[in-house]
């Protein structure tokens, strides 16, 4: 009788697995379930049993030693208790295959996580060193939080406990801007840790009062994020004519106020501590506030004025006027001239913000004018004609006057005809009576022309006497 014996011979080997990462690294809630990956590399041969082994440690420095959790509960996976509770747990798998071979503990863990339970808690919620009241509707917020295993990470913000700001970096201070207005204001206030748990809110409150204006105040309602607002200041007569603010966020029940004053009280206040740069300096200063926040604003224009009687007596030219912002320095702002009527001129500047303002212009300059050099005339070509004319009429003023002096005047043939009947020859005959000397007969013109010559004669003579 012969027997037949079949054998199945299977290389040896030692199988291997490994615990699959864990995310998110903080586990909020237990059980929570683990993964591992496994193999065999015997031929025919299969892991039968994967042994999940955990350390523990409170502070991620001391650590438990090792433990066996047990056996895997489904197809390579556990149902994680935390059984030391909440703090850092690190992982590695033990493989054991259908023939009894076992894999050897690794020297390093497979995985690591943090188990946190327990939502973080605020000690306490502060606004402004809990002073009862403020005139600002920016507020420091103090916030005390605490967490006993991940740590607090994060915080948010609301006015009515309902609608909060998005989450931002934990700080235990904040900056930040209540509701405008007077009356009453609650802030409240809850963080989260790094496993996402929630804390409850907690509040504190405190009450916005009036501010105490200085100068005078203007109101505006409201005004939306991205549009721009201007509070008029012409009633008041000051040299601050208006003021526009352009608005990042939605501003409400904006107060501005304006106060008119000098260097020495704004430098007694310890607001300003120089004097604006070289220039002629206007005599008054503005301080310009409101009670809305600086990072709430885009930008600001400043209108103002300025007496024509203050230029013309400082010799302050106009298109020079510059305004000036006090920020740890005068900064020169853009300016521009607007127009003018009949005793001032109108100045509109752009700043970043309000502060302390003056305005400062430069003289007159003053421009040599340079001597103009007289342009003489070309004279306009004369043509040979004119010189023929001038010539005829030369000719005819010599012949005039020649004429005149050969032709005997008018007085010389009477004095020859006095002189012809004084001194002719007289004729007597003897037993008769001399004949009476006959007379030539003037008419009217000569007789007066007789005259005229005596009168003549009569005053050269006189003259001949004074002189000798």
């Amino acid at each position: 009788m012969v027997e037949a014996w079949t054998i199945s011979i299977r290389a040896p080997g030692v199988p291997n697995s490994n615990i699959n990462a864990i995310s998110p690294f903080w586990i909020n809630a237990t059980p929570f379930t683990i993964t591992a990956t496994s193999s065999d590399p015997s031929s025919g041969g299969y892991v039968a049993i994967i042994q999940l082994w955990y350390r523990y440690s409170k502070d991620k420095l001391s650590w438990s030693s090792w433990e066996n959790f047990g056996d895997n509960t489904g197809p390579n996976s556990w149902s994680f208790t935390a059984p030391a509770g909440d703090g850092y747990y690190q992982f590695y798998s033990i493989a054991v295959d259908d023939e009894g071979n076992v894999e050897l503990a690794p020297k390093v863990a497979d995985a690591i996580c943090g188990v946190d339970t327990v939502p973080p808690s605020i000690i306490a919620v502060v606004i402004n060193n809990n002073a009862p009241s403020t005139s600002s509707t920016s507020v420091t917020i103090t916030v005390l939080a605490v967490d006993g295993t991940s740590g607090v990470t994060q915080m948010q913000f609301s006015s009515d406990g309902v609608n909060w700001t998005e989450w931002e970096t934990f700080s235990t201070t904040k900056q930040y801007l209540l509701q405008a207005g007077i009356g009453m204001r609650t802030v409240y206030v809850r963080v989260r840790d790094n496993a996402g748990l929630l804390s409850a809110a907690a509040s504190d409150s405190i009450e916005i009062i009036a501010p105490e204006i200085k100068g005078v105040a203007a109101f505006i309602a409201l005004i939306p994020g991205g549009m721009s607002a201007t509070a008029d200041f012409t009633p008041y007569r000051y040299c601050i004519t208006g003021v526009t603010i352009s608005a990042l966020t939605n501003l409400e029940n904006v107060i501005i106020t304006v106060n008119q004053t000098s260097f020495q009280e704004l430098q007694r206040e310890g607001k300003i501590t120089i004097f604006p740069p070289s220039g002629i300096v206007y005599h008054y200063f503005w301080e310009i506030e409101t009670n809305v926040e600086s990072f709430s604003i885009a930008s600001v224009k400043i209108h103002f004025r300025l007496e024509k009687a203050w230029m013309e007596l400082n010799g302050v030219d106009k298109m020079t006027i510059r305004l000036y912002r006090f920020m740890n320095g005068w900064q020169p702002l853009p300016t521009d001239y607007i127009y003018e009527d009949d005793t001032c001129v109108y100045y509109e500047a752009t700043s970043p913000g309000l502060s302390v303002f003056a305005a400062v212009g430069e003289r007159v300059t003053l421009v040599p004018v340079k001597p103009v050099t007289p342009i003489t005339p070309e004279l306009p070509a004369v043509p040979h004609e004119f010189f023929t004319m001038l010539a005829m009429a030369g000719g005819l003023a010599a012949f005039s006057i020649i004429y005149s002096l050969l032709q005997p005047s008018r007085y010389y043939v009477i004095l020859k005809r006095l002189k012809k009947a004084v001194f002719a020859p007289k004729h007597r005959i003897i037993g008769r009576p001399a004949a009476a000397p006959t007379v030539e007969k003037f008419g009217r013109k000569e007789l007066a022309a007789l005259k005229k010559l005596k009168r003549i004669s009569e005053r050269k003579r006189k003259t001949t006497r004074k002189q000798q």
